[in-house]
């Protein structure tokens, strides 16, 4: 099963400088992209029912 996360970064945060950082905390912990929209990013993980 499939679930998902998502992060809204705040107004004024530095995106575009941050996100390589979010991403590889997220993956340490077994998440993975699913889509970015705005400043808004999807992250999903593969768990056992």
């Amino acid at each position: 099963m499939k679930v998902y996360t998502v992060l809204a970064t705040p107004s004024g945060f530095n995106f575009h400088k941050k996100i390589q950082e979010l991403l590889n905390d997220a993956a340490k912990k077994g998440w993975e992209l699913h889509t970015i929209v705005a400043n808004t990013i999807i992250l999903e993980k593969e768990v056992q029912e």
